[in-house]
């Protein structure tokens, strides 16, 4: 597998930029921490998964379209200059870790493109696991399960049906209970996480071999191990929008359309894709999005706050008590 430099990553940019300064200077500073963190690799095979599937469409998320790079190699369709997003999201120098990139795909098109990682780099390619533990109840589940406890018992009867156990038995339970707690339960496969390992998979990683072997590691130990990670995760909203408007869309031509933001300030969403919880609903009422700032202010709600945001019953002054990553990154780096 040839070990791609910094120069190669220039090459495969499908972009220009503008000669001024700032552009300049930003171009530099990112390609000497790439450099730097050994990411050449890991960039021209995203764009090379991209160049495999370019008739299906995608759509880039997370931290990599903040990167000017990424923008350059198609690999995000934002310019991070203009739009005033800082580099550090995805990667700076006091990071240990690597950052992944995130392709969404229509959801039904998602195995496709796993088949096609595998005739393209047999072997190298894995999908990761996570690692699902015992928690407080599922640890309580199977601790009466296993004092020879078999029926259900509602969620909301478990501890009083716990309590009027006999004392040994309950005893029992409550040790079974305590060993259990926060120990590895079992392997199950990672929504999309896929990794690279260009000398093929170590046999000893591998839990199963499918289209894509499933190994061992999880995100922690992909991170551990300096390791890149790229989520191949599947979008039914996206495939809802190929069946509206076929595939040959242009998501940055968004054009107002006002009998559409009337029916999101109205808060009938029921039937939008990521958008019809009821909070949701209280969310857009209450900031009548004008624009698609206002919308993403919207869905800025669901992750990470969702819970802190219900707990509040939704009383929160959407003018003052949020900031974004960006704003936060610029505040602490002063």
């Amino acid at each position: 597998t040839k070990n791609y430099t910094i120069d190669d990553v220039i090459e495969r940019f499908i972009y220009e930029y503008p000669e001024d300064e700032q552009y300049v200077k930003r171009l530099d500073k990112e390609l000497k921490l790439i450099k730097k963190k050994g990411l050449s690799n890991y960039l021209i095979r995203a764009t090379e998964i991209l160049k495999m599937t370019n008739y299906i469409p995608h759509v880039t998320r997370g931290s990599c379209g903040s990167s000017l790079v990424c923008y350059l190699l198609g690999i995000s369709n934002v310019d991070p200059i203009e739009n005033n997003i800082s580099f550090a999201r995805f990667l700076n120098e006091y990071r240990n870790n690597l950052p992944d990139i995130d392709f969404d795909f229509p959801h039904y098109l998602r195995d496709e493109v796993f088949l096609k990682l595998e005739l393209k780099w047999p072997n190298q390619v894995a999908r990761i696991s996570n690692h699902v533990h015992w928690h407080e109840k599922s640890a309580l589940r199977e601790a009466i399960r296993k004092v020879g406890i078999t029926k259900r018992i509602a969620k909301e009867d478990i501890h009083s049906f716990v309590k009027s156990l006999p004392d040994d038995k309950r005893a029992l339970v409550q040790k079974y209970k305590t060993e259990l707690e926060d120990t590895f339960r079992h392997y199950s496969l990672h929504c999309g996480g896929i990794v690279f390992f260009h000398e093929g998979i170590p046999d000893k990683l591998v839990i199963n071999r499918k289209t894509l072997s499933q190994i061992v590691y999880d995100k922690k130990d992909i991170s551990k191990s300096k390791q890149f990670k790229i989520d191949i995760l599947s979008s039914k909203g996206l495939s809802q929008l190929i069946d509206i408007c076929g595939r040959d869309i242009d998501f940055t031509d968004c054009p107002y359309d006002e009998a559409t933001y009337k029916l999101l300030q109205s808060g009938d969403n029921i039937g939008i894709t990521l958008a019809e919880s009821p909070l949701m609903r209280k969310a857009l009422m209450k900031i009548k999005p004008k624009s698609i700032d206002d919308i993403a202010l919207c869905l800025a709600i669901i992750r990470p706050a969702a819970k802190d945001a219900r707990i509040k019953n939704n009383d929160i002054d959407y003018e003052t008590e949020f900031v974004y990553d960006d704003d936060a990154i610029k505040l602490l780096s002063k």
